[in-house]
């Protein structure tokens, strides 16, 4: 069982690290306020956009990340152990759309 799981897991860690480089400059941004514990709220009022432009990007993060919600993408990455964010990650993030 244990080993099922991480091998599941780690099939996931190496894609992870490529697709963060599929979204956008917002997507980005709204997906480092959510590692950093924003709820949908905070996120809207710092990056000045509403909570349904907030959730329409959390769905499009899920989606290009082919997991069923957020909470689902960190726990994988936690578990792999695999730094889902790194400085240089957080970079692309001033990068155009």
């Amino acid at each position: 069982q244990q080993l099922h799981y991480l091998v599941n897991n780690l099939f996931y860690a190496v894609p992870f690290k490529r697709m963060l480089h599929a979204l956008t400059r917002r997507e980005l941004e709204v997906l480092t306020a959510a590692i950093g514990g924003m709820n949908v709220a905070d996120m809207a009022q710092h990056l000045g956009i509403s909570e349904r432009t907030i959730e329409t990007h959390r769905s499009s993060i899920v989606r290009k990340f082919g997991v069923p919600s957020l909470a689902e993408l960190f726990r994988i990455a936690a578990a792999t152990g695999f730094p889902m964010l790194q400085e240089s990650d957080l970079a692309l993030a001033s990068r155009e759309d």
